[in-house]
């Protein structure tokens, strides 16, 4: 997984991920709502943990871009380093490794709306790809711009890395709604 990212590669793959997302809107609300059992997520548990993630990636993003103290510009590709491309395998669906999430990531076993919880996601995916259209006006360097991660504090990633990781993350949980509405039909 020695991926070279661009700006315009990573507007396809946020493009890509909101009509995946928006192929959600027309489902039965009792569908989205549907656990196979106590294990599982439903549809609507999933997006919602997609959401969480996205709002906190973006805001450690946001913080990174906002914060730059002079204009690093770049050739336009991007490449994650060694720590997170090895991260990026593990996210990658379909899956081998089960991973616990942390708490304040865990859904809340409510009935989710399918219109509002579907807008909500699609709404960080229109800020990412907000972000990377930015980024690439201003040509800076998706390498060279960094924040913490929110969760891994010790881990220092580089505005491409969120990127690369949000993709994945949000493609290991497409992946798992296919499985889950394919137990259910």
């Amino acid at each position: 997984m020695n991926r070279i990212y661009t700006c315009d590669s990573f507007t396809e793959i946020f493009n890509s991920a909101c009509d995946t997302i928006r192929g959600y809107e027309d489902m039965d609300s009792e569908l989205f709502n549907t656990k196979i059992n106590s294990e599982t997520w439903s549809v609507a548990e999933i997006l919602r943990h997609i959401t969480l993630f996205n709002h906190l990636y973006l805001r450690k993003v946001e913080k990174a871009i906002h914060d730059q103290s002079h204009k690093v510009t770049s050739s336009g590709e991007f490449k994650p380093g060694w720590i997170v491309r090895q991260l990026l395998k593990v996210l990658e669906p379909p899956y081998a490794i089960k991973i616990k999430t942390i708490s304040p990531m865990q859904p809340t076993t409510e009935q989710y709306d399918v219109g509002s919880t579907v807008s909500e996601l699609t709404e960080s995916e229109e800020k990412f790809l907000h972000l990377i259209t930015e980024a690439q006006k201003q040509g800076f360097d998706l390498d060279g711009i960094k924040n913490n991660h929110p969760v891994f504090s010790m881990l220092r990633m580089s505005v491409t890395e969120f990127f690369a990781m949000t993709d994945a993350h949000q493609r290991r949980h497409f992946w798992q709604i296919e499985q889950i509405l394919n137990k259910i039909n």
